[in-house]
């Protein structure tokens, strides 16, 4: 929005003309249109990228919504079985738009995949393989939807810590095997590319805090739990001392003429009444409240534990996955070097 305020307001400066020139623009008015179609291209680069954005999340919510169906239909036969699921998924995915039958017909190789009695390198590559007609139609050799099957692999390989210990090691080759079969085109890679290196610095600083954060929740759920049940301990106290309080007033009520002795123990036991009362009334939300922080933590925990595990393997599967491709992103960017150089002679 920005750029299209910028491209409005240098729009209405450039119809001055040079006194000088003729009726020709001047020099600044020149370098005023060469920064609007600047500020225009910038700005209609913004709107496709966030266009595609919005494109590419609502084909994965769609095939999201697909494999659940799936999944309570194949359910319904009993125990789900790989294949059962894919059968399901291929039936219901002609409902989906052309990126949802993107991620549906790269999920289906990964499907196919898991139940491969071969090491999983070795299958994903072969499901990919076997399934290279319907990615090649379903791409068409549009940019998003090369996006969206190179962001559905690197999701595949680093959900998981033992996908990315052993499948992992095939994704050079599934990626050449993409880009020869033109799935996916260079310019698509390199991009990619830049951002898994671009994260690299973030996604390892992002690990020590989240696991810093896990600590500290699990070791004040600790002191929440030792603070209820010290005030649970400080309740049933209160309960039992207001109950005892209350016995001696009754013991202690006099009638008809009390000697001054019995006055005062029934003055004592109504003055110690009131303040076991006191307590127990004080102890009651006390001990609610502790409760309620030690609920906090408890739901808490598991969440922290989860970012901290995921922040950990995001960083792991960056690092494996920039080790892995390197030499494939070497030979790709040689590869358009030597194509430059034989087009410049």
């Amino acid at each position: 929005m920005a750029a299209q305020r910028f491209a409005r307001s240098a729009a209405a400066k450039t119809t001055a003309f040079h006194p000088e020139s003729g009726g020709e623009l001047s020099e600044r008015g020149k370098e005023q249109q060469k920064e609007i179609k600047e500020a225009l291209l910038a700005q209609q680069k913004e709107d496709e990228d966030r266009l595609i954005k919005i494109k590419q999340d609502r084909a994965a919510a769609e095939y999201a919504k697909l494999k659940k169906k799936a999944l309570v239909e194949v359910g319904r036969m009993g125990k789900v079985q790989t294949a059962d699921l894919a059968k399901a998924l291929s039936k219901l995915d002609t409902s989906l738009g052309a990126n949802g039958q993107v991620i549906a017909a790269i999920n289906r190789a990964f499907n196919k995949a898991e139940g491969a009695p071969v090491p999983e390198a070795t299958a994903l590559l072969s499901s990919i393989r076997t399934h290279m007609s319907v990615l090649v139609s379903t791409v068409g050799g549009k940019t998003e939807r090369m996006e969206i099957v190179i962001n559905e692999l690197e999701g595949y390989l680093s959900e998981r810590d033992e996908r990315l210990e052993t499948t992992a090691a095939g994704l050079p080759k599934i990626l050449q095997t993409l880009y020869d079969t033109d799935v996916l085109d260079e310019d698509v890679i390199m991009a990619w590319w830049g951002d898994v290196t671009g994260q690299t610095d973030a996604l390892e600083a992002a690990v020590e805090p989240a696991a810093a954060y896990a600590q500290k929740v699990e070791k004040d759920l600790e002191t929440a739990n030792k603070n209820v049940k010290d005030a649970e301990a400080r309740l049933e106290q209160c309960k039992k001392d207001a109950k005892l309080a209350s016995k001696e007033v009754d013991n202690a009520r006099t009638g008809g003429n009390p000697t001054s002795e019995e006055q005062l123990r029934e003055k004592e036991a109504r003055r110690m009444d009131k303040v076991c009362q006191s307590a127990l009334a004080n102890a009651k939300p006390k001990c609610v409240a502790c409760q309620k922080i030690a609920g906090e933590l408890f739901n808490e925990l598991p969440k922290a534990q989860e970012a901290a595990k995921a922040a950990e393997l995001a960083a792991k599967a960056n690092k494996r996955i920039t080790e892995l491709c390197k030499p494939l992103i070497d030979w790709l960017a040689e590869d358009d070097d030597d194509s430059s150089d034989s087009d410049s002679d």
